[in-house]
């Protein structure tokens, strides 16, 4: 259980972060900040409850389109900006989470 808030805490986290680098380099539409909060805080637990799938193709799937949406939700684009955003980010969080397996199993080692 304590896993799981972790998992989740560290989700919220990283949906935030995107949300958070995107502004410094897209105009934001004008929403209610509440509304976002609430749909980052849903969009990170349904990213969570994926990733308890253990199915690496779908977490990283889905992680993909939950960003491409979040990115069209909040962020004032045309569609193929908001994939190429979420291609550019998605690829920098599948690099940091690679980095930490690979730490963790050299020391591990």
């Amino acid at each position: 259980m304590i896993q799981f808030f972790v998992t989740w805490t560290v989700n919220l986290i990283q949906m935030w972060l995107l949300c958070f680098v995107a502004n410094m380099y897209i105009e934001k539409r004008n929403r209610a900040r509440g509304i976002q909060t609430i749909a980052l805080v849903v969009f990170s637990l349904a990213f969570t409850l994926i990733n308890q799938l253990y199915i690496p193709l779908l977490n990283a799937t889905s992680g993909f389109i939950l960003f491409i949406a979040i990115t069209l939700l909040f962020f004032q684009v045309v569609w193929y900006n908001a994939i190429l955003l979420s291609a550019i980010v998605w690829g920098i969080y599948a690099f940091t989470e690679t980095i930490c397996v690979l730490i963790l199993s050299s020391v591990q080692d």
